[in-house]
């Protein structure tokens, strides 16, 4: 078992316990913890936290996330547990633009015994066009690349286009519609990184729509969304997911999520949730005379 460096002495059959106590947990000091009401990084949605849409807001300029070890279960309809990790870095380098690297790792835990791997390496880069104005919603392009890497990775190198758009409403209200494209043909790797949860998926297309709404005396905000897919494997038939989340501003840095959905194809129905926080840094000192 490759060693994940946060479950060392972790043996793969417990594994999904683990995480469910970890769920818990968090649930717990998610309601639990008092909010740090004069942050704002919880209004954000990052990718897979706790969502599969995010929203069209780059990581703020001279800003760093470090996204710590956010973890994901899913369990199938026939029993098996699947579940990985995926840290990541997001660092502003322009305004509104931020570039990506993560490492998505994978454990897929069946009857016949557990397998885990590096799922590939993730690089992107994200560019919001404009800011939210009454007349239009915020939009943004994404460009990211999945490298071949470890024993669920991808046999070549897939690159995605993506588009996104967020619009404000009253009330705390938001929506979200997020698109992608893969431009590649499938290879015998292609369904590797699908294989397990935690890895970086591979599909033809993916659309999705969300909504969320945010509690600002709570630090807190919750949402919902819809996600459809087609796999790059020709012949596979489409699967859609629905999910819901929560993130909460723990302190000034730290942002908590949680999130559960259900994902269903024409051979297999599952359930996953979700766990991970997020850890925000300044880099004004790059700025010209340390302003913003």
């Amino acid at each position: 078992m490759i060693d994940f460096g946060f479950v060392r002495v972790v043996s793969a059959r417990c594994a999904h316990r683990v995480f469910a106590i970890g769920i818990a947990t968090a649930g717990i000091w998610l309601l639990a913890s008092t909010p740090a009401l004069a942050q704002t990084d919880f209004r954000n949605l990052d990718r897979g936290r706790p969502l599969t849409i995010e929203d069209a807001i780059a990581v703020e300029e001279y800003g760093m996330e470090l996204h710590l070890s956010p973890l994901r279960l899913e369990r199938g309809s026939g029993g098996a547990y699947r579940w990985g990790a995926e840290p990541a870095i997001e660092v502003s380098i322009l305004p509104r633009t931020h570039v990506e690297l993560a490492l998505p790792f994978a454990l897929a835990d069946s009857p016949a015994g557990a397998v885990s791997a590096l799922a590939g390496i993730a690089i992107g880069v994200f560019h919001q066009l404009n800011s939210e104005s009454l007349t239009l919603p915020a939009m943004a392009l994404r460009l990211d690349a999945l490298l071949p890497a470890g024993g669920f990775g991808p046999a070549r190198t897939y690159t995605t286009v993506g588009a996104l758009a967020t619009r404000s409403f009253d009330e705390g209200l938001r929506a979200h519609v997020n698109a992608n494209w893969t431009i590649g043909d499938a290879t015998s790797g292609a369904g590797g990184a699908a294989a397990a949860a935690g890895a970086r998926e591979i599909t033809r297309w993916t659309a999705g729509v969300a909504v969320d709404r945010t509690f600002v005396l709570e630090s807190l905000l919750v949402g919902a969304e819809f996600v459809l897919r087609q796999p790059i494997t020709p012949g596979a038939s489409k699967d859609w997911s629905v999910g819901a989340g929560a993130r909460m501003q723990l302190d000034p840095r730290w942002v908590l999520d949680l999130g559960l959905g259900r994902r269903t194809s024409d051979t297999d129905a599952s359930w996953y949730a979700t766990v991970g926080g997020a850890y925000a840094l300044g880099w004004r000192w790059m700025s010209v005379g340390g302003g913003h």
